[in-house]
């Protein structure tokens, strides 16, 4: 990994070397960003003071959620009243 760099995951889970980049972290002046779903897997994130480590996924906003949450009680909604067998 480029040394004196920001590296940032975002919600799709580790897509790299977890060990190569908990050697990068090692020197002070590389810093790694990451949402919830970006860590998904990774241990002794507190070890890092170069690692921020945010416990919520970037993609779900409450706007995000209460959509997603309407979406699911629709499809559930016509399930339950459709009048065909599954």
């Amino acid at each position: 990994m480029k040394p004196n760099s920001i590296f940032i995951s975002t919600s799709v889970g580790p897509t790299f070397e977890v060990d190569a980049l908990y050697n990068w972290l090692e020197k002070p002046e590389n810093f790694a960003i990451f949402d919830f779903d970006g860590a998904f897997g990774m241990e002794h994130l507190d070890r890092y003071p170069n690692l921020l480590y945010f416990h919520k996924t970037s993609g779900m906003t409450d706007a995000a959620f209460d959509r997603l949450s309407s979406k699911v009680m629709d499809n559930l909604l016509t399930f339950l009243h459709s009048e065909e067998e599954v």
